[in-house]
C-alpha cells in the first residue's frame, strides 16, 4: 500500500505543461462574444502571440462575426509588426452554421452557396416549352423535351465533388424536382424529360443526375448532388407530366 501512495504523490507532483497562448482568428471571435471590449482584445493582440490569418475571406468572416474595424485593423498591425499570420489559401468549401431562410427568399427555389462571395445565390429561374416528338407516328414510342431559350445560364458554379443546394418552401413540403443535364442546341438548352414506349412503359432518360435531400430545418432542405457534375448546363424541374406547354426550371452552369 505504502508504495501505491508514493507513486500516487510522485504522479501527482509532476508537472503539466500548457499549451502557449496562441491569438487565432476564433481567438478572437470568441473574445468578443465573450462581451470584452475592443480596447481589452487589442491589449491582449499587443502582448501575445499571434498565429491570424489575414486574407481576404477571413477578414469578410470578422467582419460578418462583429468584429470592429479597429480592432481588424490592430489584427493587421500585429501581422506586419511582429504576428505570424497563415499564408492565405484558396478558401474552403464552407456553408454558415446556420442557416438563415430570410437569406432564400425566393421560395421554392435552389440556391447554391457560392464560397467567393460567402452568400447563398438563387439559380436561374425561367420557363422552359414543353415539346413533343412521336416515332414513327407514335408506335416507336413519344418523347417529352424541355427546351429553354439561351445557349447558357448566367449562373455559373464550380465544379466541386459535394455540390449541394438549399431550397426554403415556406414550410410547405419540398417540390419533387428533377434534375437534368441538358444539351446544348444553338441557342437553346434542352433536356429529354420522359419517353414513353407504346407498349414498354415509361423510360427515365439518361440525363437526369441522382441527388440527396435532407431536412436542415422547418421548411428548408438540402439538396446534396450524388456524384462531380461535369462542365456543361443544368437546370431543376418539377417531375415530368404528359400534359401542359410550359413548366418552371431553376438553371445554373458547371464550369
Amino acid at each position: 500500500m505504502l508504495c501505491l501512495q508514493c507513486f500516487a504523490q510522485t504522479k501527482s507532483r509532476k508537472p503539466i505543461t500548457a499549451n502557449p497562448d496562441i491569438l487565432t482568428d476564433a481567438s478572437i471571435i470568441n473574445l468578443h462574444k465573450a462581451g470584452l471590449d475592443d480596447d481589452v482584445i487589442i491589449a491582449k493582440v499587443e502582448t501575445s502571440k499571434t498565429n491570424f490569418d489575414l486574407s481576404t475571406d477571413k477578414l469578410i468572416e470578422l467582419k460578418n462575426a462583429g468584429i470592429s474595424s479597429a480592432l481588424i485593423k490592430s489584427l493587421i498591425d500585429k501581422g506586419k509588426s511582429g504576428g505570424t499570420p497563415i499564408a492565405a489559401e484558396p478558401a474552403p468549401r464552407r456553408e454558415p452554421m446556420a442557416v438563415n431562410p430570410a437569406a432564400l427568399d425566393n421560395l421554392n427555389t435552389p440556391y447554391y452557396f457560392n464560397k467567393q462571395q460567402n452568400r447563398y445565390v438563387a439559380t436561374e429561374k425561367m420557363v422552359a416549352s414543353v415539346k413533343v416528338k412521336h416515332k414513327m407516328l407514335g408506335y416507336g414510342g413519344t418523347s417529352f423535351l424541355y427546351e429553354a431559350n439561351g445557349s447558357c445560364s448566367p449562373v455559373r458554379v464550380k465544379s466541386e465533388d459535394d455540390l449541394s443546394f438549399m431550397i426554403n418552401t415556406g414550410g410547405n413540403p419540398l417540390p419533387e424536382f428533377v434534375l437534368y443535364k441538358l444539351k446544348v442546341d444553338g441557342d437553346k438548352r434542352d433536356a429529354a424529360s420522359m419517353e414513353v414506349k407504346l407498349f414498354g412503359g415509361t423510360k427515365t432518360p439518361e440525363n437526369v443526375i441522382t441527388y440527396n435531400t435532407s431536412v436542415v430545418m422547418s421548411g428548408v432542405y438540402k439538396i446534396t448532388v450524388s456524384q462531380r457534375l461535369a462542365p456543361g448546363e443544368y437546370f431543376f424541374a418539377g417531375k415530368p407530366v404528359t400534359s401542359g406547354t410550359s413548366v418552371d426550371v431553376f438553371a445554373f452552369g458547371i464550369d
